[in-house]
C-alpha cells in the first residue's frame, strides 16, 4: 500500500488561485487512485482526512474568512506594516507547529504540495515530496510591488521549503526560469504544465443589477495594476465614459496600495463586488466587454482562459508570462504607460473589427489548454514518483 498526503490548506475559506488548483488536482487524485493500492490522506489546519467528504465536510464548518481579517484589521491599527505581516508568518508558524505536534505517526511515500505554504511538522515523514510552484516573487519585487518584508519571508520560510522538493510542477516557462535560476536545480527536475479550463465555471447566475456595459477586474493584487487603470479610463473619451464602468472582483491578496484603495473608493465608475462565486465569476466573464490582465507580472493568468473560452476580449499587458498565455489572441499595453494603457482600452472597448477577430482566435487558442490534459500529465509525474 503506497500512502500520498496533501496539503488541502488552501481550500478552506473563500477559495481563489491556489485554493481553486488545489481541489481540482485533489478531484484528478481521487478519480485516480481511489479504489486501489495508493491510499489518499489529506491534511489541513492540524487535521488529517482519510477521504474527501470528510474534508469537504471541515471546509464547510471551517473558521469564517471574516473573523480572521477582523483580527487582522486590528493588529494593523497598532502595528508598523513591515512588523504587521511578519508578525502574521510567525503567528501562522507557531500555530500550526502546535497544531500538528505528534499529529503524522506514520510515513508516507509522497507529500503533494499545491501551493508554498508546506505541512509543518511533516519532516522526516515523507519520502518524497512533489511541490507545485506557481509563481517567485522575489525574483522581480517591483513587478510583484513587494515589501521588504516579503523577502524577508521567502528567504527565511519558503526558499528552504522549495529546496526540499524532489520534483517541482510549474505553470509558464518564465515561472520555469526563475525557479532554475533562484535553486539551481537540473532541468529535468521542473516540470512545466499549463492550466486547462475547469469546466464547473461554466454554470451561471444572474449579474447584480445596474452594471450596465463593463470591464472586467479579477482580483485584487497590487500586481493587478488597477491604479493605472484608472487613470486610463479617466483619459478615454467622454462617449466611453459615460458607457461603460469598471467591475472588480476579488479579495485583498497582501499589502494594498493606499492610493489604489482610494482610486477605487473615490470613482464613481468602479463598481467593487468583492469576493464572488464561481457562478457569479461565469456570469460576469460571459457580460464582460473586455477583461483587464494589465499584471505587471503573474505566473499563469488563468482568467485570460476563462475568459476567452466565453468570447470576451482580453486586454493584457504585454510583461511576464502574459505573451506566452495569450498568444495573439488579445490586445496588449505597456502597464507602466497609462497613455499606452488608454489609447489600447478604447481600441478594445470600440473596435468592432479588432474585437471580432480577438474572439474568434480566443476561441482557437483556449483549445491549447485542456483540463484533462493537465491533470493526466500530473498524475503522470506523481506515478513516477511513487514508482
Amino acid at each position: 500500500m503506497k500512502k500520498i498526503i496533501v496539503n488541502a490548506s488552501y481550500t478552506l475559506g473563500k477559495v481563489t488561485g491556489i485554493g481553486v488548483y488545489s481541489l481540482a488536482l485533489i478531484h484528478a487524485l481521487e478519480k485516480r487512485f481511489r479504489d486501489t493500492d495508493v491510499d489518499l490522506v489529506y491534511y489541513a489546519n492540524g487535521k488529517l482526512f482519510n477521504d474527501l467528504p470528510s474534508l469537504e465536510k471541515f471546509q464547510s464548518l471551517a473558521m469564517p474568512n471574516s473573523f480572521v481579517k477582523s483580527s487582522r484589521d486590528i493588529l494593523k491599527k497598532w502595528l508598523p506594516k513591515w512588523l504587521f505581516w511578519l508578525a502574521c508568518y510567525f503567528s501562522y508558524n507557531i500555530l500550526h507547529k502546535t497544531m500538528n505536534r505528534g499529529l503524522f505517526q506514520e510515513t508516507y511515500d509522497l507529500c503533494i504540495e499545491p501551493g508554498v505554504l508546506g505541512i509543518l511538522g511533516i519532516n522526516g515523514k515523507t519520502r518524497k515530496t512533489l511541490g507545485c510552484v506557481h509563481d517567485i516573487p522575489p525574483c522581480d519585487m517591483e513587478a510583484w510591488r513587494c515589501k521588504p518584508e516579503t523577502y524577508t519571508i521567502w528567504e527565511f520560510f519558503i526558499f528552504p521549503q522549495i529546496r526540499t522538493y524532489d520534483q517541482v510542477i510549474c505553470f509558464t516557462e518564465t515561472v520555469r526560469k526563475d525557479i532554475l535560476k533562484t535553486f539551481g536545480f537540473s532541468e529535468t527536475k521542473v516540470h512545466v504544465i499549463h492550466h486547462g479550463v475547469r469546466s464547473y465555471r461554466q454554470t451561471s447566475e444572474d449579474l447584480p443589477p445596474n452594471l450596465g456595459e463593463f470591464i472586467l477586474v479579477v482580483g485584487k493584487a497590487r500586481r493587478k495594476n488597477i491604479k493605472n487603470l484608472i487613470k486610463a479610463f479617466e483619459l478615454l473619451p467622454a462617449a466611453s465614459k459615460q458607457r461603460f464602468k469598471i467591475v472588480i472582483t476579488g479579495v485583498e491578496n497582501g499589502p494594498i496600495d493606499r492610493g489604489e484603495d482610494n482610486a477605487i473608493a473615490s470613482s464613481d465608475f468602479v463598481i467593487d463586488l468583492g469576493y464572488v462565486s464561481d457562478s457569479l465569476l461565469s456570469a460576469l466573464y460571459a457580460h464582460a466587454r473586455l477583461l483587464w490582465w494589465g499584471s505587471l507580472a503573474e505566473g499563469f493568468g488563468l482568467p485570460m482562459l476563462e475568459a476567452m473560452h466565453v468570447g470576451c476580449v482580453v486586454l493584457s499587458s504585454d510583461v511576464s508570462c502574459m505573451p506566452e498565455i495569450l498568444g495573439d489572441a488579445g490586445i496588449y499595453c505597456n502597464p507602466y504607460n497609462v497613455q499606452d494603457i488608454a489609447k489600447q482600452l478604447e481600441r478594445a472597448l470600440t473596435d468592432e473589427a479588432l474585437r471580432t477577430e480577438c474572439i474568434a482566435k480566443g476561441f482557437e487558442r483556449v483549445k491549447l489548454f485542456d483540463f484533462e490534459e493537465s491533470m493526466r500529465k500530473h498524475i503522470e509525474i506523481v506515478e513516477k514518483m511513487l514508482d
